[in-house]
């Protein structure tokens, strides 16, 4: 019964599996790349397709994630695979993407939610990865001059994954595109960084829906109104006898 911002721990958890995500997303007929789970090193997959990108499977802010994480052949990828799960309980391995990195936010309370404009993220580096996140300063830049077509399909179906994992508050979620400039789902997070400075959902958000005192505002307003209208908190606000 106690209030809090942001969603509950159902969402939480299927955003922290990246595989489980995708899964939810491929039965919603959303575009992103085929992925495979790996565990120990006997699961590596015989993937004809190179080259491959390898994260952890239940890791944020691109821990375990930099340029290394490109693999161009068997040998690279029985290699890497080996010294990630020597750190990480899990990875996935999917198809890599060499277009351009995409974000967006979305805001609201299952089922009504607004998306930001998306941005296109730019770094100095080949992979959006940790060595870039984790920083004082803000390497990478955000510019909003994506086709008005494309970023109303990225909303459009960043809104719909948000009704299906049943989202509260705010989300980020992240795309990329391949060569031939076609989005592809990447994840969602769901407690996303929400730094004024170098966070990209509130540069987002000030792009296309107003001031970030004003998302403040909203966040906090959005768990208010969670509090008391989910059924989920009834438990809670019984009354003792």
């Amino acid at each position: 019964g106690i209030a809090y911002t942001g969603s509950d721990a159902y969402a939480q958890n299927i955003s922290l599996d990246k595989h489980l995500t995708k899964l939810i997303i491929n039965d919603l007929a959303i575009p992103t790349k085929k992925s495979y789970l790996i565990q120990s090193i006997l699961d590596l997959p015989r993937i004809p397709n190179f080259p491959l990108f390898l994260k952890p499977n239940g890791e944020g802010s691109s821990l375990g994630v930099g340029n290394a994480s490109i693999v161009r052949n068997s040998a690279e990828l029985a290699t890497k695979v080996g010294k990630l799960l020597e750190k990480f309980d899990s990875i996935l391995v999917e198809e890599f993407l060499e277009g351009e990195d995409l974000t967006l936010g979305v805001i609201g309370n299952y089922p009504n939610y607004e998306a930001t404009s998306v941005g296109i993220l730019s770094y100095p580096s080949q992979v959006y990865g940790e060595e870039i996140k984790s920083k004082d300063s803000m390497p990478e830049t955000i510019s909003f001059t994506l086709d008005k077509i494309l970023e109303k399909k990225i909303q459009q179906d960043s809104i719909r994954i948000c009704q299906r994992l049943k989202v509260f508050g705010y989300a980020r979620l992240d795309w990329k595109l391949d060569t031939k400039g076609n989005p592809f789902f990447l994840e969602i997070n769901l407690t996303p960084g929400l730094s004024r400075y170098y966070s990209s959902l509130p540069i987002c958000y000030e792009e296309s829906l107003g001031k970030y005192s004003d998302l403040i505002k909203k966040v906090l307003q959005f768990g208010y109104d969670n509090y008391n209208t989910n059924k989920f908190f009834d438990y809670g606000k019984l009354e003792k006898i």
